[in-house]
């Protein structure tokens, strides 16, 4: 498969919580548990967080689903999870840092709450084709998504999961989802391997 078009971009992931109400209250003299999905970006995001709080103890606990550690948080299983902050309903739960470049609404930054790295750890959508389309058919489709995107609900929808609208198809899409994905092999380098 190769990209054709991407529609949002930047999407933030979130480091949730019930019981804390921001960064600022974390007691270094406590240890955390954050529920992480192994080999995911939330394990990518969590060990960032954790590599930069290197005066707070935090132990992993690993989860097959971000759903699953979120309703670990909600039972008072784990202190944290990571996850994308679209998908975050319960009332129950903090938004105590984003992923990303910017601030979305009352959401802070990762960096601008004084931790730096997590900038470039965003989702996005993507529209993937098999490699053996046609390219005559594949510019036709591109065009043909290039102007849907553009449409309100589209928009608006990108806009609701909290993200920026794109219009990005075809030789600047395979390019940006190679970036990410070298950028993230990179990250996923840094990760303890599992025993």
């Amino acid at each position: 498969f190769t990209p054709l078009a991407v529609f949002c971009d930047n999407q933030p992931l979130a480091l949730i919580a019930k019981n804390v109400n921001n960064l600022r209250d974390l007691d270094s003299n406590r240890k955390y548990a954050v529920g992480i999905n192994p080999g995911s970006i939330t394990q990518l995001v969590s060990n960032e967080f954790v590599r930069r709080r290197a005066n707070t103890v935090f132990t992993e606990v690993f989860f097959k689903t971000t759903p699953e550690a979120t309703i670990a948080v909600l039972g008072d299983h784990v202190d944290f999870t990571i996850e994308f902050l679209a998908t975050i309903q319960d009332d129950r739960l903090k938004p105590l840092a984003i992923t990303g470049n910017q601030n979305v609404g009352p959401h802070r930054t990762f960096a601008s709450q004084g931790i730096p790295g997590l900038e470039k750890l965003t989702v996005g959508y993507y529209l993937m084709i098999n490699r053996a389309m046609d390219s005559a058919l594949a510019d036709e489709l591109g065009s043909i998504l290039s102007r849907a995107s553009q449409a309100t609900k589209v928009t608006d929808a990108c806009r609701r999961d909290f993200g920026q609208p794109t219009n990005i198809t075809g030789v600047r899409a395979q390019q940006l989802f190679r970036e990410r994905r070298d950028f993230f092999a990179a990250q996923v380098q840094n990760l303890p391997k599992q025993q």
